[in-house]
């Protein structure tokens, strides 16, 4: 797997003028199903991270890598707390409306596509985040950190990074 800034092609093979004007590399679409879905027509990776512009406009997905969709988590969780919702209500959701407010939630703070791989588990992640944001037992060394680092993410458009810590 090459490294670099991995989009899936949705809707559109990866020919002049259908994907940003950018050398790349190309490789398959991904082996599981709900990857095929974003990645139909193969993966595109580049050395730089696309603009929201570019992603939206050439139709692509976004690939999460674990980094990155640790971050999301975060950012899903921190969405869903500041419209109040507590942890008591959170864990009250079954296991289809909880899947289905952190898939709209997610769609809500990335203007484009995003692939995090299993939504399961990353619902699962989101409802761990969620419980530590607000019943306060986020890691001493993990709260401001990666909280930062996924608003700074949230900023500059999803592009994946290194630096978020590994606990």
């Amino acid at each position: 797997m090459a490294q670099g800034y991995r989009y899936g092609l949705v809707n559109r093979p990866p020919w002049c003028m259908l994907v940003p004007d950018h050398p790349f590399q190309w490789e398959q679409p991904l082996g599981e199903e709900d990857g095929r879905t974003y990645t139909r027509h193969g993966v595109i990776i580049f050395d730089r991270p696309l603009t929201v512009e570019e992603i939206c406009r050439f139709d692509l997905a976004l690939l999460a890598d674990a980094d990155l969709t640790k971050a999301l988590a975060i950012e899903v969780a921190l969405a869903i707390v500041e419209v109040g919702m507590d942890h008591e209500l959170f864990a009250q959701e079954d296991a289809s409306s909880l899947f289905i407010l952190v898939a709209d939630t997610l769609r809500q703070i990335r203007p484009y596509r995003v692939y995090v791989g299993d939504m399961a588990r990353f619902a699962q992640m989101v409802e761990d985040w969620h419980a530590a944001i607000t019943l306060h037992t986020l890691p001493e060394d993990a709260d401001l950190q990666s909280v930062l680092y996924s608003r700074q993410l949230a900023s500059r458009g999803g592009e994946p990074r290194t630096s978020l810590p590994k606990y």
